[in-house]
């Protein structure tokens, strides 16, 4: 007998043993955290990006990491984690970051965290998904392995079969920090997250196997296709119509997000996923944290470069969910250019090219600008915003177009001044949504899987 196949014999006999104590063990609904209480809620919480609604924070001061640095240490009376994850592109909490690096074919996310970024990770979040956080987990072994579809610095995509059930589903291995013998913090993140959440717009992770060697799994839902593979495999651009519908489906996730406290940070055409119903759902929440109301200071080291929000670029520390609708901004315009709009290889170049399409900033339409700490260098003074000849609303040499309601939302999406870009809520409300063409609601892509 092979030793995966006794790691699976011993495995199932483990699994016989504790399954009567398991059975009796009471399910733990995620609204018993402490994180669920108003009473823990900042008082006179303001959030600016949510048309002036207060909401409760789930950020407290009084949260106390039992990490070090950022990994957090696997219990060793544990069949399983309480919570875990990986990314499975270049990009991590842990990562080394270097101003001036280049980016690698845009895929690589330059990212670290400062202290303030890592002190406070929020626990389980006050919504509706009800988790039994006290049942083990399963055996990967219980799942078929079909084909490996993607792998990065941090983990490992499987395409799977439960083979309870016959499921198709998508396993993703974290891989673990050898050095730190740790678990990645943006891991335990991710999965404290997406464990927590329940929306048609989100990956759905319906929970974690592990197998005998310290080996961790993520089970998620299975996915054909993510947006930017579609968008290269396909010939001609989205039509007007199913890039509506793509949008609203965008935006409705990431409302949910930011009404749940969430920012993602790194939202880009290769974290969105989309089956052969034409559903389309945010991934990757690897750089993804809780924030809180009033702001405190982050890391601006976050975002891949080309979806990356002027104020990040500029060394902004407090931030909010407006970074997040730029990169939606960015993910509007390519899917009507069908090529990324902003896309410089280092942080001065991608400045430069903002504003070459912008017009450069000044403190009259962007308030706060100069108290920024971010490059002081001498850039181009552009004194008009080019974006409508890139997105003209009529064209004879086969420019991308754009409608006058359209253009106005995505000048909206990308607009510097962080407190006046639009929030999700009310992009979901734009008149662009309700002219013709209408969205396709029965949009499904009909070409080949490209995730195998």
């Amino acid at each position: 007998m092979s030793p995966q196949n006794s790691s699976c014999v011993l495995q199932s006999k483990n699994d016989d043993q504790e399954a009567d104590g398991e059975n009796n063990a009471q399910g733990w609904n995620i609204k018993m955290s402490r994180w669920a209480s108003d009473g823990q809620s900042p008082v006179g919480a303001v959030d600016e990006f949510n048309s002036g609604k207060l909401k409760s924070s789930p950020e407290i001061g009084e949260f106390q990491r039992e990490c070090s640095e950022s990994t957090i240490t696997r219990s060793s009376g544990s069949n399983g984690l309480d919570n875990s994850g990986g990314r499975f592109d270049d990009s991590d909490s842990e990562k080394e970051f270097s101003t001036d690096s280049m980016v690698d074919a845009e895929e690589r996310s330059d990212v670290g965290d400062y202290a303030s970024d890592s002190d406070e990770d929020a626990g389980l979040m006050n919504t509706h998904r009800n988790i039994n956080m006290l049942q083990s987990c399963r055996s990967v072994c219980e799942f078929e392995m079909i084909k490996k579809i993607n792998e990065g610095t941090y983990g490992v995509v499987y395409k799977a079969r439960d083979k309870k059930t016959g499921e198709i589903l998508a396993l993703k291995k974290v891989k673990m920090n050898i050095e730190r013998d740790g678990f990645p913090l943006s891991s335990l993140r991710e999965i404290n997250i997406l464990l927590s959440f329940d929306h048609p717009s989100i990956v759905d992770v319906k929970e974690i196997v592990v197998d005998n060697y310290d080996g961790t799994f993520m089970v998620m839902e299975y996915m054909e296709h993510d947006l930017k593979g579609l968008m290269e495999a396909k010939k001609q651009p989205f039509s007007m119509g199913e890039i509506k519908y793509l949008m609203l489906q965008l935006l409705e996730g990431v409302k949910y997000l930011h009404d749940n406290w969430v920012l993602h940070r790194d939202l880009k055409t290769s974290n969105i996923l989309l089956n052969d119903k034409g559903e389309l759902k945010i991934c990757d929440f690897g750089l993804s944290r809780q924030f809180g109301s009033p702001l405190k200071p982050y890391t601006p080291l976050v975002v891949t470069l080309w979806y990356r929000a002027p104020e990040l670029l500029l060394g902004a520390k407090e931030y909010s969910t407006a970074i997040d609708m730029w990169s939606v901004g960015c993910i509007m315009a390519e899917l009507v250019a069908k090529e990324p709009l902003f896309t410089g290889r280092t942080e001065l170049e991608q400045i430069d090219k903002i504003f070459r399409t912008l017009g450069t900033p000044d403190e009259k339409i962007w308030p706060g600008l100069s108290k920024l700490p971010g490059p002081k260098a001498k850039f181009v003074k552009q004194p008009y915003n080019m974006l409508r000849k890139k997105f003209p609303a009529t064209s004879f040499t086969g420019s991308p177009v754009l409608s006058e309601l359209g253009f106005d939302l995505l000048k909206k999406l990308l607009t510097y001044n962080p407190e006046e870009r639009i929030s999700a809520e009310e992009a979901l409300l734009h008149d662009w949504f309700h002219e013709v063409p209408l969205p396709k609601y029965d949009f499904k892509p009909i070409f080949p899987s490209l995730r195998g």
